[in-house]
């Protein structure tokens, strides 16, 4: 799988994620959120966290890029445990926020880096 096609594939699951939490939060199916995200951390791991041939031109923006991407993956996962933690509806509600607007932050950070390539 090349590069581009790995941050492709990583850019559609984010988008589909935030599909998902598009809809109102008491239709959300947590259980599933919670293993679809698992799913994408597991192919960032696996296929994006392992790339090291670059040009050497975009090498370090690259890096920068890739580097607020991995920050933003793992505090989503906290994102995901406080929002499933919220009870009250307006916690819940400032929670999806939250997620999407992270997860937002995170397909500009892919598309930034597809530019690159």
């Amino acid at each position: 799988m090349s590069h581009s096609q790995a941050y492709q594939e990583f850019l559609l699951s984010l988008e589909k994620l935030n599909n998902e939490f598009l809809i109102g939060s008491e239709d959300l199916d947590l259980p599933s959120l919670k293993a679809e995200f698992q799913t994408i951390k597991l192919f960032f791991q696996s296929h994006i966290a392992t790339i090291q041939e670059l040009d050497e031109a975009i090498a370090m923006q690259w890096q920068s890029l890739q580097t607020e991407l991995y920050r933003e993956l793992r505090l989503l996962e906290t994102d995901i445990l406080f929002f499933a933690s919220s009870r009250a509806a307006e916690t819940k509600l400032q929670r999806l926020r939250s997620l999407r607007e992270r997860i937002e932050r995170m397909i500009k950070y892919c598309q930034a880096i597809l530019k690159l390539l």
